[in-house]
């Protein structure tokens, strides 16, 4: 067998022995990481018993899903989760509980959790399906934010260019028409230098030739 090309990286927080190597054995059962990921991907399972070590993992390595049970010690879950969210990080998260409750599930997807499980359901087949879901929206949201930030660079930046014309038009000093109009169009662009080129034609065959200005 090939060696693995990519790595997946989750991260369970649980501090029951037992639940924990359920847990590793259904994750590599059959969650289908092929379908998502290249061939032969190798998948890698971190554990977190604390709340202090899942905050020291997520900060040490990036994960590609986290699994996050409900009751973590004396800490809740939910509180962890809105931890994380506050400080940024925005893998999908899979909450976990011994009991079906509903209102829980509720403050979990509140809290910004992808989704939700309870433990003594859990089989192979019902995580492998919340692990495509967990990683098919956390790819639309992906690409909805990549989305909004293209259009929003392209919006400052016509607007600059906009600017940048209006003031070739209406300052009548040829000089510092340029010179603004380079500043803006460079601000709009998010590009810290520009640079104007001289064209010289060649006298006898009118070839172009520049030179910076």
């Amino acid at each position: 067998m090939a060696s693995p090309e990519y790595d997946i990286r989750i991260l369970i927080a649980e501090d029951d022995e037992d639940d924990l190597l359920l847990f590793r054995e259904l994750i590599t059962e059959g969650t289908g990481w092929d379908y998502y990921y290249r061939r032969y991907a190798k998948v890698i399972v971190d554990s977190a018993p604390t709340r202090e070590d899942v905050v020291r993992k997520l900060a040490e390595s990036k994960y590609d899903l986290f699994f996050l049970d409900y009751r973590l010690g004396e800490s809740n879950g939910l509180d962890i989760l809105k931890d994380i969210r506050e400080k940024g990080y925005t893998l999908p998260v899979i909450m976990l509980t011994g009991q079906g409750d509903q209102e829980v599930a509720v403050q979990a997807m509140k809290s910004g959790a992808t989704d939700y499980l309870v433990k003594s359901g859990l089989t192979s087949e019902n995580l492998s399906k919340a692990v495509r879901h967990a990683i098919n929206l956390h790819k639309e949201e992906n690409q909805r934010i990549q989305a909004e930030e293209s259009l929003k660079a392209q919006g400052l930046l016509l607007q600059g260019v906009s600017e940048a014309a209006i003031r070739l038009l209406t300052v009548y000093d040829h000089e510092s028409s340029i010179k603004e109009a380079l500043e803006i169009a460079g601000k709009a662009g998010n590009m810290d230098r520009a640079y104007i080129f001289q064209n010289h034609p060649h006298p006898e065959n009118g070839e172009g030739a520049f030179s910076l200005k």
